[in-house]
């Protein structure tokens, strides 16, 4: 009977064990689900506001055509190079955040860039990469405050984009990012990277003269080519190096122009 006692006693507690691992399980796996439905519905129902439209047809750049690209502003040198550009007729595209903490001064350049005829894009609120490229809602949650003031400021809403520091950037990994080019083209971004970058973006400050002779490096013997600069306040030599760089390939037949929907996207493979 003793013996027969144990036995049972052994037996209840097995199946006792296997009722607990069981309800573990089940519940684990509950909580998995409800996390991946969790981070489906925030891309599809989070942040509203954040959708660019429908994406036009698009076509191949036209010969001959560059595509000046700015990025980390504005700041007052964003102004210097809106003022050359309205000298000499061209046009160029910003990819700008809200860095400062003069948020009149900021919005006040984004007005003046829509109002003079150029492209606005997205580019972060923060350019916090650390932070901002942790998750796909992080991302989101960045770029939808940055939208909503750039609206704000202009009326416009924009339709192109820039990833904080392209599309391949170590910052990021590759899952995330690979999440946040479907979740952007969903809401009807474009992105767009760059063919010739003109290296104004480290803490050592160049002469004009290197910087424009990367550019027309790098432009030369391209049938268009987009091209990343810097508006931020470290590079002040960039305004100077811009002027150089229309006035000779202007003198060469180039025009330029700015990134719209409609244009084929440069971006990284």
């Amino acid at each position: 009977m003793k013996y027969g006692g144990r036995r049972r006693r052994r037996i209840v507690f097995e199946r006792v064990c296997i009722i607990i691992i069981t309800l573990l399980l089940v519940t684990a796996v509950g909580r998995l689900a409800s996390r991946a439905s969790s981070v489906r519905t925030s891309g599809t129902q989070a942040y509203p506001g954040l959708y660019a439209g429908e994406i036009p047809v698009q076509r191949e750049a036209p010969a001959k055509t560059v595509y000046l690209t700015f990025d980390d502003g504005p700041s007052k040198n964003t102004e210097a190079i809106l003022d050359i550009l309205r000298e000499r007729g061209a046009k160029a595209t910003f990819f700008v955040t809200a860095q400062g903490d003069d948020l009149d001064f900021i919005m006040s350049v984004y007005r003046r860039i829509v109002q003079e005829g150029h492209s606005i894009g997205l580019h972060s609120y923060t350019h916090q990469t650390g932070s901002i490229y942790r998750s796909t809602d992080a991302f989101l949650a960045d770029i939808d405050k940055l939208n909503t003031l750039v609206m704000e400021a202009t009326g416009v809403r924009p339709t192109i984009f820039r990833f904080p520091g392209g599309s391949n950037t170590s910052n990021c990994t590759k899952s995330v990012m690979r999440e946040l080019k479907a979740e952007l083209e969903r809401r009807g971004y474009i992105y767009y990277d760059w063919h010739v970058s003109t290296g104004d973006d480290t803490r050592t400050v160049y002469p004009a003269d290197t910087l424009a002779k990367t550019i027309l490096k790098g432009v030369r013997g391209r049938s268009s080519a987009v091209v990343l600069c810097h508006d931020n306040p470290t590079p002040k030599t960039t305004p100077e190096a811009v002027a150089v760089v229309i006035d000779t390939l202007m003198d060469e037949g180039y025009r330029f122009e700015r990134l719209t929907p409609d244009i084929i996207p440069i971006q990284f493979k």
